[in-house]
């Protein structure tokens, strides 16, 4: 699976691996489960890192063993809607993650494609 991440939580996240105690919650406001969001799906991950985080990274996570669950919310009522998103509790060690790389222009191909 694919969870997007903050452009400045790279050093952590390598250190520390993902892990829902460490941070901020990315929506305080919201009802959310607390735990690491995660997509099924690459290039959905791209789009969120690139149009909500305003330029994220993206990391590929080795989810066996985990207890993943879907996320109850599903990006309802959003222009992500229809989006297929889960989320875990469990703390994600840093050898179950590796970060995807993607071009500038990748990214703003993303950008440029949210608003049609």
């Amino acid at each position: 699976m694919y969870h997007a991440s903050n452009f400045d939580s790279d050093i952590s996240i390598e250190e520390n691996g993902l892990n829902r105690s460490l941070g901020t919650k990315q929506y305080p406001n919201h009802n959310y489960p607390d735990g690491i969001y995660l997509f099924d799906n690459l290039d959905d991950a791209k789009r969120y890192a690139v149009i909500m985080l305003d330029n994220g990274d993206v990391y590929e996570v080795d989810i066996k063993g985990l207890d993943v669950q879907d996320d109850p919310e599903e990006t309802k009522n959003s222009w992500f809607e229809g989006v297929n998103s889960y989320y875990t509790t469990d703390v994600i060690e840093p050898s179950r993650i590796n970060k995807v790389e993607f071009s500038e222009d990748e990214k703003d191909q993303i950008w440029l494609s949210h608003g049609n």
